[in-house]
């Protein structure tokens, strides 16, 4: 369960415009105790999307749920 605790963490970190870059957004898992980071932002095409989230104008201010199926939820 933390995998998908951190990995939703990540995703509302970037939404709400704290985490702006990898490097931030690692860090401030890190900082809340999150386990093994760098791994499970790696997988499954996390870390595309995420970077993907960053790079949208005005990312922080729409709402994205992630989804396990592989897909964006809408």
């Amino acid at each position: 369960m933390e995998e998908d605790s951190t990995v939703q963490r990540a995703f509302d970190l970037v939404r709400d415009g704290r985490a702006r870059t990898l490097a931030q957004l690692r860090q401030i898992l890190v900082s809340e105790r999150h386990l093994a980071v760098d791994a499970q932002l790696a997988a499954h095409g996390v870390r595309a999307r995420l970077l993907a989230l960053m790079a949208q104008p005005g990312a922080a201010l729409r709402p994205m749920r992630v989804c396990h199926g592989g897909g964006r939820a809408r």
